[in-house]
């Protein structure tokens, strides 16, 4: 009735099957409460949950749907979900916000009023709007704007809801409980208040003590933390108070510290003076001891954490992450580099499990623990790197698992024990579906569920093989074969199945239990593994001996000739080789290597499953301590991008939520993706070529074309609203390029025919300067180039002897002048900084870095082949000025430190070896890194410090105790590295 009756009101009806679904999704409070990460705690969170996502079920059916269609699954899968709605609700709600600074009093105002126990739960605080304000720092119009936004219609997260008018004194809630449990955003807000409130804590404790004479003021490290930990939070003294009194003595504590700091450095300073005067020049200064100590004991850990094997990275990552805090150097970046770059495929390590295998969509990775006294499941969303739910299984009295699969299309989660039980439980809800199933047997080896249908079949250590049905709980028959089984496997049309077992002999049955054939392979070992290949090709071996392959029955059999593996599966080519040193490779037919997955080292593979689409996916490897989830194809970053029908993408730029969308403009269309998904959100056919993709801080999006018109939209989350075309610079086209100012009031436009125009997006006033304004040499330059925000021309004209660079303001004033002689045969400019103070021009190897602001100048070399000379450098300079990316002919993109110009790592990969890259631009962060290739292809890679650090702790999924710390020698105060990026560990 809470389904159904409330729609009836509305006069629309519902699928009887997405009404079962809801259902089966709900379970019972009994079945969720021993469940974590589904964020249904019991009744009083399914009802306000049910009714939101019915809500938005039936507005996105409201809006699509064919006559007389019933409200169904792809309305409700559409919206997310029940786990997932009301989350990407919030997260919209959220991006409608109108730019940072009202995102970052968003996020102080949730952290204001929710509050997460010792215990994990999330704990509401109602709090007064005049109250949230001081205790965010924030203006009360810019709390009200965010409480207006998350209370308006439709949304209602916080409380009171519209049109109740909010005064200063209204008390402010979120609506209930369960916006803590299921909004991803609000639950990492809500650990970074706990962080904060921690740090505030101990500051206070030590100022405390201070006063009382117990304790000393703080030095660095743990003083420099601390000021980091107050820019960056703010806190008040309201917000103090809410933790622990002192607020006022905690923060003279830290200004006193800081001072006493000042007083050292000046102590040390007059010191050196002195012993300048006394020793003829001779200087010494102690901060800057420290400071160069500080950066060798950082680099000590960095060194450290490159020491340890491939298999230990999980170690390894966080150490490095460390690193980069402690001091973010040339040197620390490039250690966390190149472990990131050691396992370039590698998403994630779980500690502690094993058995891994996937669902047939792809989109839940399910393990099992290495616990002793019970079968802990883990369901995990590869895709969003994610728990989904857990539950534990007593081992008593079925045994440990032997084998889980995915049954019936996903709808059964299958165990199997080694003492012959078979569960099945809905993977929606971890709720056992019926009664377990009790085989004949009681030494499973191994199982393997059927495809296209819900049977499992088992093998077992007796010869026996046995074929069950997961849902009705059947078993529908069992073969002997006279040899002990170690293995079972189903091909992929479901219709045959194999059972490998000793002495090499391989048994073939019909899908129906009809004996097909026996091989004997003559193999002098047991085939510990079986898989079938996408041609219904059966591979099998044992840890440590060749492979053997066999196609139609026994006909064609024999030794593949592969050498020795570990293990093996089906691949999107060939088959997945586990090979003794740790490196599972593809290979086609165990003829030619494909490609490599993971390097050596990584563990003793004993079993690989994989997941795949065309040839993207996923591939879960069990070694003797962890499960490694690795991304195979175009599924992992650097993200791929297909190019559009029409041609090859020309311009590219980042915007949206924390600059996590991009948006393309081909020769005839635009497209818009989630760079956090890969999900194509938008399309747009044009009629004439784009030159560029402009974005403002307001959320205007530009496309000017070459005949002088332009589209512009509004960029409203997720979404491009109020298409308008207008002609800024008709009378000036066709144009070379635009630009968009600093200020995001003007369009700039370069023509080698008529020179710059300017477009007043104000008042639509068009100003221009005449090409000879940009004529400084005396002749017509070859070509012009125009800085991102159109505040410098460069023009460039080649002649016999020589080629000058002639650098001008956009309203024609010279501003510098670079003459190359001849014999610098290849001079070209290839990129400005995002914010046009400076200019790179390529001089032969060389990268040349011009300071348009103050005229310095600093040289990148560069490694170009002998080859390399007739095809263009592009190159682009990170927002904050720290890095450089360079794509060089056959050398992919190499990224330097822009102040010590040394590289960092090794380069990013080439797209393909005649594929060059045609434009580089940074976001606007500086987190994302995109590119354009000659090919049609767009690839954005995690560049930033912070992104990095943050996938390296996603990867390792590892808390360092504090034994671990002191072991390893880390010269620093223990600290949990990866702690203040959350932990989503199953």
């Amino acid at each position: 009735m809470a389904i159904e009756g409330p729609l009836r009101v509305s006069r629309a009806s519902i699928d009887p099957v997405l009404v079962t679904r809801l259902l089966n999704e709900l379970g019972d409070d009994d079945s969720s409460a021993g469940q974590r990460g589904n964020g249904l705690t019991g009744e009083a969170d399914q009802l306000p949950i049910l009714q939101h996502v019915l809500m938005r079920t039936w507005d996105f059916w409201h809006s699509d749907h064919l006559s007389n269609e019933p409200i169904g699954l792809r309305h409700y899968e559409a919206t997310g979900g029940l786990h997932e709605a009301l989350s990407r609700h919030a997260d919209e709600v959220y991006a409608t916000l109108p730019d940072d600074r009202t995102r970052e009093v968003a996020q102080r105002v949730f952290r204001c009023v929710t509050l997460r126990s010792d215990d994990g739960r999330g704990i509401r605080r109602p709090t007064a709007l005049s109250d949230i304000a001081a205790v965010t720092g924030c203006s009360i119009a810019d709390v009200r704007l965010v409480v207006e936004v998350f209370r308006g219609p439709g949304c209602s997260f916080l409380t009171p809801t519209s049109p109740f008018p909010l005064r200063d004194e209204t008390v402010i809630d979120v609506s209930h409980e369960s916006l803590m449990h299921l909004w991803g955003r609000l639950d990492r807000w809500a650990k970074a208040e706990t962080l904060s409130a921690q740090t505030y804590r101990r500051i206070a404790s030590a100022a405390a003590l201070f006063a009382a004479g117990q304790a000393a003021l703080w030095r660095d490290p743990d003083l420099s933390m601390a000021q980091k930990w107050r820019a960056r939070e703010r806190p008040t003294r309201q917000w103090a108070d809410r933790y622990t009194p002192g607020f006022e003595n905690a923060m003279s504590f830290l200004d006193r510290s800081a001072r006493a700091r000042a007083w050292d450095a000046r102590k040390v300073a007059a010191v050196v003076a002195f012993i300048v005067m006394l020793a003829a020049g001779f200087v010494f200064s102690e901060s800057q001891r420290r400071n160069t100590a500080h950066r060798d004991l950082a680099q000590q850990v960095a060194n450290l954490a490159q020491g340890f094997p491939i298999s230990q990275l999980d170690v390894a990552l966080p150490i490095a992450v460390e690193a980069t805090e402690q001091a973010d150097t040339p040197d620390t970046l490039r250690g966390l580099y190149a472990l990131l770059q050691s396992a370039p495929r590698l998403r994630r390590i779980f500690h502690g499990f094993t058995a891994p295998t996937f669902s047939s969509a792809g989109t839940m990775l399910a393990m099992v623990s290495k616990r002793a006294t019970a079968n802990e499941i883990v369901l995990w969303d590869p895709r969003n790197n994610a728990s989904v739910r857990s539950w534990s299984i007593p081992t008593a009295p079925s045994g440990p698992v032997a084998a889980i699969c995915f049954a019936d299309h996903d709808r059964f989660l299958a165990i199997v024990t080694r003492r012959g039980a078979v569960l099945a439980f809905d993977p929606l809800t971890g709720k056992l579906q019926g009664k377990r199933i009790r085989l004949p047997i009681n030494a499973v080896t191994a199982g393997a569920c059927v495809p296209n249908s819900g049977h499992i079949a088992v093998a077992d250590q007796g010869g026996t093989i046995l074929v069950a049905d997961v849902g009705s709980q059947r078993l529908l028959w069992q073969r002997r074969t006279g040899t002990p089984l170690w293995s079972v496997a189903a091909a992929p049309s479901g219709d045959t199945i194999a059972a490998g077992g000793d002495s090499g002999v391989v048994s073939l049955f019909a899908a129906n239990g009809e004996p097909r054939d026996t091989c004997h392979t003559h193999a002098m070992f047991p085939f510990q593994f079986i898989a079938f290949d996408r041609d219904e090709g059966a591979f099998m071996g044992a840890r440590g001996n060749d492979v053997r392959g066999l196609y139609g029955g026994c006909g064609k059999l024999g030794s593949i000739g592969a050498g020795v593996v570990n293990a093996i599966a089906p691949a999107p080519v060939g088959i997945f080789l586990a090979l003794p040193d740790g490196t599972i490779i593809e290979s086609d037919k165990l003829k030619d290597r494909v490609q490599s997955v993971s390097p050596s080292g990584t563990g003793d593979v004993v079993s690989i499953v994989p997941w795949f689409r065309d040839s993207a996916g996923w591939l879960a490897a069990a070694t003797d301590r962890n499960v490694n989830l690795y991304v195979l194809g175009d599924a992992y970053r650097p993200l791929r991008f297909k190019s559009p029908k029409q041609g090859v993408f020309s311009a590219i730029a980042f915007g949206g939520p924390a600059d996590s969308l991009i948006v393309a403009a081909g020769p005839r269309s635009i497209h818009m993706w989630s760079i956090l998904d890969a999900k194509r959100l938008f399309t747009f056919a044009l009629s004439l070529p784009v030159l560029d993709v402009l974005t403002t801080r307001s959320g205007k999006l530009y496309f000017p074309v070459s005949d002088g018109t332009a589209l512009s939209f509004d960029w409203t989350g997720t979404t491009l609203r109020n298409r308008q075309r207008f002609e800024p610079f008709r009378a000036v086209a066709p144009l070379d390029d635009v630009a968009l100012s600093g200020d995001d009031s003007t369009l700039v436009a370069i023509s080698l025919r008529s020179g710059v125009a300017k477009y007043s997006l104000g008042n639509g006033a068009v100003t221009r300067v005449p090409l000879s304004q940009f004529d400084a040499a005396g002749t017509r330059p070859h070509s012009l180039s125009l800085s991102p925000h159109g505040e410098y021309v460069v023009a460039t004209t080649r002649g016999s002897s020589r080629t000058t660079i002639d650098i001008y303001r956009s309203s024609g004033a010279q501003v510098a002048n670079r003459v190359f002689p001849a014999t610098d045969s290849t001079i070209e400019i290839a990129g400005f900084s995002q914010d046009d103070q400076s200019l790179m021009i390529r001089n032969n190897d060389a990268l040349e870095v011009l300071n348009l602001v103050d005229g310095t100048r600093r040289i990148v070399p560069l490694f170009v082949g002998a080859n390399d000379s007739p095809t263009p450098i592009v190159a682009a300079m990170s927002p904050d000025h720290q890095l450089i990316a360079v794509a060089v002919p056959s050398g992919g993109i190499q990224l330097y430190n822009a102040g010590t110009t040394q590289k960092i790592g090794s380069p990013l990969p080439a797209p393909t070896h005649d594929d060059a890259v045609a434009q580089l631009r940074f976001s606007a962060d500086g987190n994302w890194l995109g590119a354009i290739t000659a090919g049609g292809q767009v690839r954005v890679w995690e560049v930033g410090l912070s992104t990095l650090q943050r996938r390296a702790c996603e990867i390792s999924d590892r808390i360092l105790t504090r034994d671990e710390w002191a072991t390893y020698g880390i010269p620093f105060p223990y600290e949990d590295p990866c702690g203040r990026f959350g932990r989503p560990a199953p």
